[in-house]
């Protein structure tokens, strides 16, 4: 198998990686499956929505408005937005995670299990990009802070938890 990033020759005993830029110098060289292949995932369980709702949490603490408080104020004595983008990206990676969920789940039935959470996620992810995004843009956060105009100041506390 040959790939355009890295080259990788695949034999089936062995599998070495080459650099792009140095053709003949190995990066490494591994006896079995390569990472990314679900033989080198050492058996993990699959993932849950029980493990995604803890991922969230993990990530958002047990109040999401105090969080986003909390970045909002920090966004507005730093000016650095880079705090909410890396939540976001984690919110996003777990978006992700309840898809793949979903297909795994997806029986033909109505019944979704999937649902509650990937609303959830997809709350916190929405005011993510709403503080984000007027950060980005150069609106005046302290101007919407104070007057209480972001997403997450106007959201019922049970939507996003």
């Amino acid at each position: 198998m040959t790939t355009l990033c890295n080259t990788e020759i695949h034999s089936t005993t062995e599998t070495t990686k080459y650099c792009l830029d140095e053709p003949q110098a190995p990066m490494h060289n591994t006896n079995g499956p390569h990472p990314g292949d679900p033989a080198s995932l050492d058996f993990k369980e699959p993932d849950s929505i029980k493990q995604i709702n803890k991922s969230l949490q993990q990530i958002t603490g047990k109040l999401c408005h105090l969080l986003m408080d909390t970045l909002c104020q920090e966004y507005i004595q730093s000016g650095d937005y880079s705090e909410i983008w890396n939540i976001l990206r984690k919110v996003e990676g777990l978006e992700s995670r309840v898809c793949k969920l979903y297909w795994q789940y997806r029986d033909g039935s109505s019944d979704d299990p999937t649902k509650d959470i990937f609303n959830h996620i997809q709350s916190v992810a929405r005011i993510l990009k709403d503080l984000l995004m007027h950060a980005m843009d150069g609106t005046d956060v302290v101007k919407m802070y104070t007057r209480g105009a972001f997403l997450f100041q106007n959201s019922p506390t049970h939507t996003i938890h």
